[in-house]
C-alpha cells in the first residue's frame, strides 16, 4: 500500500540525510563541471600515459645518432616526414618524442620526489613544534615584539584579539603588564594611545584606552586572571563602536566601554608590552596572538580564533 502525503498529512517525508563532503572534494567536483578543466585534465592523463608506456614499448632508441635522419620536420611540416618520427629529430637524427617523454619521466620523479620529500620534512618539523609547545616567554621590564602600525578597527570600527597566555605575574614588581597595545608614550592628550589590552599583579583583566588626564577604559578590580595564574588560558576581546567584551576560555567574563583615538592609527602594536617605549611588560609565555577586524563571533568561534 503507498501513502500519499497529501492524502495523510501525519506522514512525513524526510529526506536522505547527505553526506558531509571534504573540501577537496567539493573542488574537485566544481572542477569536473567546467570542460576546460576536463579537457586538460584528458590531455595531461595521456601525456602520462605515454610517457609510461611509449618507452618501453618502442623500437626506437633516444640516444642512437642517425645523421642521415637529422632535422626530420613533426608530421605534416615540411617535405620529409615520417610517422616513424611523429615529433621529428634532432640534429643527431634521434627521435624527438622519445627523448621529450623521457625526459618527461624525469621531471615527474623529480617533482613527486621534491613535494614527497618537503611533506614529510614538513610534518616532522611540526610534529616536533606541536609537541615541544611554546611562546615566546617574557619576564624582563622592556621586552616586547614590535610588529608595526597595523589598524585592525580600519575597516569596520571594530576588531577582535585574542592570545594563548600562562600569566606568571602575579605580585611581580612589573605594575602594568601588557598583552598587546596600540600605544606610544603616556602623554595628557592620549594622541599616540589608540589601545592597550593588559594585566597586572593583582590579576585584573584589563581593556583600555585611557591616558593621563582622561580616556576610558574597563576590567579594573576585577581580579579575573588570578585563578589561572600560571597555567596556558585563551583570552580575547572584542570592541565594536565602543562596546568591548572580553572572554577566557571562550566563556563571557567582562563588558564595558572604550572610545579610541584616530589620532593614534599610525601608532605601532605591540606584543608583550603595552607599550612600544616602555618597561610594562607581560610576565609569563604568550602565543598564538589573533587580530581580526570584525567582532560577530559566537562563543565557540571566539575560542578558536
Amino acid at each position: 500500500m503507498t501513502i500519499s502525503p497529501a492524502a495523510d498529512p501525519s506522514v512525513v517525508l524526510k529526506a536522505p540525510a547527505l553526506r558531509e563532503r571534504s573540501v577537496g572534494y567539493r573542488i574537485l567536483a566544481e572542477a569536473m563541471r567546467n570542460t576546460g578543466f576536463r579537457v586538460g585534465l584528458g590531455i595531461l592523463l595521456l601525456i602520462v600515459l605515454a610517457s609510461a608506456i611509449y618507452p618501453e614499448v618502442t623500437s626506437l632508441s633516444a640516444t642512437k645518432i642517425s645523421v642521415r635522419e637529422k632535422f626530420l620536420p613533426p608530421i605534416l611540416f615540411g617535405e620529409k616526414w615520417s610517422f616513424l618520427h611523429p615529433l621529428g629529430t634532432d640534429q643527431l637524427g634521434r627521435d624527438m618524442l622519445l627523448r621529450c617523454l623521457i625526459g618527461l619521466r624525469y621531471s615527474f620523479f623529480i617533482g613527486v620526489t621534491t613535494v614527497v620529500l618537503m611533506f614529510c620534512v614538513g610534518c616532522a618539523l611540526g610534529l616536533v613544534a606541536g609537541y615541544k609547545g611554546g611562546g615566546v616567554h617574557f619576564d624582563t621590564a622592556g621586552e616586547r615584539i614590535v610588529i608595526g602600525p597595523i589598524d585592525p578597527t580600519a575597516a569596520n570600527n571594530a576588531m577582535t584579539l585574542a592570545a594563548w597566555i600562562n600569566w606568571e605575574g602575579r605580585n611581580h614588581s612589573i605594575s602594568q603588564q601588557g598583552i598587546i597595545g596600540k600605544r606610544l608614550g603616556w602623554s595628557t592628550t592620549g594622541a599616540t594611545i589608540k589601545w592597550f589590552w593588559q594585566t597586572n599583579p593583582a590579576g585584573d583583566f584589563l581593556f583600555r584606552a585611557d591616558y593621563d588626564g582622561g580616556g576610558t577604559s574597563f576590567g579594573w578590580g576585577n581580579a579575573l586572571l588570578v585563578p589561572y595564574a600560571n597555567e596556558w588560558v585563551h583570552v580575547a576581546v572584542t570592541w565594536d563602536n565602543g562596546a568591548g567584551v572580553q572572554y577566557i576560555n571562550g566563556e563571557q567574563v567582562s563588558t564595558g566601554s572604550a572610545t579610541l583615538r584616530e589620532s593614534a592609527n599610525a601608532t605601532p602594536v605591540t606584543i608583550g608590552c603595552v607599550d612600544s617605549s616602555n618597561d610594562e611588560t607581560f610576565v609569563g609565555t604568550i602565543d598564538e596572538v589573533r587580530t581580526v577586524s570584525y567582532t560577530h563571533l559566537t562563543l565557540p568561534t571566539i575560542y578558536s580564533v
